[in-house]
């Protein structure tokens, strides 16, 4: 965490997923109905060079006492407005409040942000073993932040052959006992998210399913997918962009959650695809 916080990363142009553009709409619905403007979004100057990732959480300092170590971390989760309840921490209290799936925007906004994470650690040899909604915790104004790094490491060219992470995200070729390498079980925990994030549940309820995956279109998780983004659903969500439709979404977790490590997408590559990229992204040609 102290390497990640210390590594220089170069703030791009907005991207299309970027949860700013509801702070845009909001400002010019504010302004056709002749409303207060919303608060201004946080500064982002393209090209700016900062220390670590904005969607990465930062070590702020680490000390030891005979017992423990300890790990100061800044606190991300906005605080409550007046006279309302606590908001949702993290993606798995979000999805407890939206039991059959997040809307479009949202899930878009923060696959768009934990991917771009994801392809930051991965860029500089490290891999995290431990992506779940639980460890996604919710900042201000749509922002989401990647926590938890016990499991994480440096890409090694033998691999690991021991897991360390939460089962229901382990990717087959783990729950088969193989030898893995972790980008890619990066990646299928990503798949997994992403299909929580849709449908409010997790895709496979035992390892015999997991290692199945969506190779079946009998599967329980082919099916309910299908029920959310399918089914004459499937442009719906779609932005101005071409971005944000189910069905594109859809594909993006079919692609993710590949039986085959190799046949899944690069985080470079999930970040082109259609549902986050746009129009001219991919839908059908992950790798």
């Amino acid at each position: 965490m102290s390497a990640i916080s210390n590594t220089s990363y170069i703030l791009p142009a907005r991207r299309p997923w970027d949860p700013s553009r509801f702070e845009q709409e909001d400002a010019r619905n504010a302004l056709q109905q002749d409303l207060p403007l919303p608060d201004p979004e946080d500064e982002w100057a393209e090209g700016k060079v900062v220390k670590g990732h904005p969607n990465i959480c930062p070590l702020l300092d680490f000390f030891e006492d005979n017992h423990y170590y300890y790990l100061v971390l800044p606190c991300s989760t906005p605080e409550p407005r007046p006279g309302q309840s606590n908001p949702p921490s993290d993606l798995f209290d979000l999805v407890e409040t939206y039991p059959h799936g997040l809307p479009p925007k949202m899930i878009r906004s923060y696959l768009g942000q934990i991917a771009d994470a994801l392809t930051f650690l991965h860029a500089h040899g490290i891999v995290h073993r431990d992506i779940k909604d639980e460890n996604v915790v919710l900042g201000p104004k749509g922002k989401c932040i990647l926590i938890d790094f016990g499991s994480s490491g440096l890409v090694k060219k033998s691999g690991w052959d021991t897991f360390s992470g939460t089962l229901d995200y382990a990717g087959p070729e783990i729950l088969r006992g193989e030898r893995y390498f972790g980008k890619e079980q990066d990646v299928w925990a990503f798949g997994v998210v992403a299909y929580v994030l849709l449908v409010g549940e997790c895709p496979f309820m035992t390892a015999a399913e997991a290692q199945e995956g969506f190779e079946s279109p009998f599967a329980n998780a082919s099916i309910s997918l299908d029920e959310r983004c399918a089914e004459g659903k499937e442009r719906e969500g779609e932005e101005t962009d071409g971005g944000g439709a189910l069905g594109d979404a859809a594909a993006l977790v079919r692609a993710c959650l590949r039986v085959d490590p190799a046949e899944r997408p690069t985080f470079e590559r999930v970040l082109q695809s259609r549902f986050l990229a746009g129009d001219g992204g991919w839908v059908d040609s992950p790798v």
